[in-house]
């Protein structure tokens, strides 16, 4: 899965992929904003659901 955000770093396209890192037990949301990183982990924990996943991790960093 590849998320894209806005980018500050001047890219042509205004676009900066993320690569997510995901199991069906997991994700990684390391350098996502808020925004996309609320998003993800909505899709993220209805597939687990509908997947009667029990446990999940979300791997996330704390920002100041």
């Amino acid at each position: 899965l590849v998320v894209a955000s806005a980018a500050t770093s001047g890219h042509s396209t205004g676009i900066r992929p993320h690569k997510v890192n995901a199991t069906p037990d997991q994700i990684d949301l390391h350098g996502m904003t808020v925004g996309e990183a609320i998003a993800l982990v909505d899709r993220f924990l209805h597939k687990a659901y509908r997947k009667r996943v029990n446990r999940v991790r979300v791997i996330h960093v704390k920002s100041s």
